[in-house]
């Protein structure tokens, strides 16, 4: 039987997949201090962000 293993290092540095792990976050906050966004709207995109995002890494 085959276990999963988890890879917490999917971009081979420790340090940038944290930064690619928090691009969503940091634009939810963004949208809200800079663009003035709604928490609906920005969490929408935050969503949107997120999901395009891992998309492209599968």
């Amino acid at each position: 039987m085959n276990l999963w293993q988890q890879n917490y290092d999917p971009a081979g540095n420790i340090w940038l997949s944290s930064l690619i792990a928090s691009l969503p976050i940091l634009f939810f906050f963004f949208a809200l201090i800079k663009l003035k966004l709604k928490g609906y709207v920005a969490a929408s995109w935050t969503v949107v962000i997120a999901l395009r995002r891992r998309a492209a890494v599968l």
